[in-house]
């Protein structure tokens, strides 16, 4: 599966399990917006080497690990749009990424 697109559910989070529990190991595209995910950990993403775009847009995030896509050498775009919970980090960055050449954030409280 390279493209996995669960928008418009109800989803509330994005567990270190939960896209290896679906099978999901090649994973170019993901489309979880407007769900009601509040929070993604770390691991969320872990094994998926081949993702491209993750739209996390209009959900209830309220922060990220800096560290959820670190491992995710061919991510290139994000967007967090749209989460008016969401919060910048009181130290250090928003997230590690070598890789991302366009983060979306319009639309989030800053």
């Amino acid at each position: 599966m390279q493209n996995l697109d669960f928008s418009d559910n109800v989803v509330v989070s994005l567990d270190k399990t939960s896209l290896r529990d679906l099978g999901v190991i090649s994973l170019v595209k993901l489309n979880a917006s407007r769900n009601y995910i509040s929070e993604t950990y770390e691991e969320a993403f872990l094994g998926q080497s081949k993702l491209q775009t993750v739209d996390l847009s209009c959900n209830s995030l309220m922060n990220t690990e800096a560290k959820t896509f670190i491992r995710n050498p061919s991510l290139e775009i994000l967007s967090l749009s749209s989460n008016q919970y969401l919060r910048l980090p009181e130290e250090g960055p928003l997230l590690y990424s070598q890789s991302l050449r366009v983060l979306k954030l319009s639309d989030c409280n800053f």
